[in-house]
């Protein structure tokens, strides 16, 4: 008989579960195979112990149509196909585009002195996706993309910085 399952730490490890339960995979064995990774590491992520890389989110939405909006933000339909619309076409999130979108996130947070949450960081990354979906006609030129980064990444630390000298913040600009 298998142990009561803890749990979760946090938002992202409660939708993990959830795509494992709605999808009726009783047990995480063979789900974990499905995903390409081990029965601990999915256990780790459904926990909240662990975040899932970039290649992990993939096989979500590879192996079973997974929103990844959905599951990293709460926001939008479980199934990916109004995701894929949305982003313009049928590839859907362009993962290696949410990495770099990723990484401005934690560069600017550290720039600030900001520590996030994994799951935090996550959310910001998917906001960052957002904003660029309303500036690009379309997310699958990765010229256009590049070109409105900086402008991303602009807004981005104008908004850390204003959350930083908001009132009741603790701190003030010099």
């Amino acid at each position: 008989m298998a142990r009561p399952e803890i749990e979760p730490k946090t938002e992202l490890g409660r939708r993990l579960r959830e795509v494992r339960s709605r999808l009726k995979f009783e047990e995480r064995e063979a789900f974990a195979e499905r995903l390409g990774i081990s029965k601990q590491a999915l256990a780790n992520y459904e926990r909240g112990e662990r975040v899932p890389d970039a290649s992990v989110l993939e096989a979500y939405r590879e192996q079973f149509e997974i929103n990844l909006n959905w599951l990293l933000t709460g926001i939008g339909s479980f199934f990916d196909s109004a995701a894929a619309g949305r982003a313009g076409g049928p590839d859907g999130i362009d993962l290696h585009l949410v990495d770099e979108l990723g990484r401005i996130v934690a560069i600017e947070c550290k720039s600030f002195g900001r520590q996030l949450h994994p799951e935090q960081v996550s959310v910001e990354t998917m906001k960052l996706y957002n904003d660029l979906l309303r500036l690009v006609a379309n997310i699958h030129d990765a010229e256009e993309v590049q070109a409105f980064l900086p402008q991303i990444r602009f807004a981005f630390k104008k908004r850390l910085e204003a959350e930083q000298n908001a009132p009741g913040s603790g701190k003030r600009s010099a």
